[in-house]
């Protein structure tokens, strides 16, 4: 008779955070998560970053009982990524946050279509990229290539590249390449997606 390995277990460590409490005292709410890997946080452990409703970034330690203020720290940076040059507002929530493979620089998207690459530590800026002239809406998702460009994708609008001095390129992929291909595939429009990997050199 066949022979069928179980697959081998997974195991994880849950450490409950204390945001729920956070956001209540400080009415907010928390947006989108990004989470750096231990081998480049301070600490030495995992650290979470949660966009705010309020335009900021709190970070929270993976092991709060041993930390200050419960292991979470706004990192109050509403300026540094909202001031935008007169690009919008001064409170626009981050809505897609982005680490690079280096755990160096992280990418935020905010609500008012700016892309913003600081550092991890929040006291550099090094791009502020405005993407509301090709679209209003935020992109599907966002990702690093390499260490210096981020890539984002809107459906029916295409893949943007955006590099570290703002130069940029754009590969359209929307309706028309769905019928095209559909065409040939014999295949509905609508059914093929795009699905940005992040690679420690690359992005697929």
């Amino acid at each position: 008779s066949p022979f069928f390995l179980a697959p081998p277990p997974h195991y994880a460590i849950v450490t409950p955070l204390p945001t729920a409490m956070f956001s209540r005292s400080k009415h907010l709410s928390f947006g989108c998560i990004a989470v750096l890997p231990r081998q480049y946080s301070p600490s030495g452990r995992p650290e979470l970053f949660l966009s705010t409703s309020d335009g900021s970034v709190v970070v929270a330690e993976a092991n709060p009982s041993t930390s200050p203020n419960n292991g979470l720290t706004d990192v109050d940076c509403r300026s540094r990524i909202n001031d935008g040059g007169g690009m919008g507002s001064s409170s626009a929530p981050i809505i897609s946050m982005a680490f690079a493979p280096n755990g160096r620089f992280l990418a935020c998207f905010t609500s008012n279509s700016v892309l913003t690459v600081v550092s991890t530590t929040f006291e550099s800026k090094v791009l502020e990229f405005n993407t509301s002239s090709g679209s209003s809406s935020p992109p599907r998702s966002m990702a690093w290539c390499g260490e210096d460009s981020v890539v984002l994708h809107w459906k029916n609008l295409g893949v943007l590249l955006v590099g570290p001095y703002g130069d940029w390129l754009r590969f359209p992929y929307g309706e028309d390449d769905e019928m095209g291909t559909a065409a040939m595939t014999g295949s509905r429009v609508g059914d093929s997606e795009v699905y940005l990997v992040q690679e420690m050199d690359c992005c697929r």
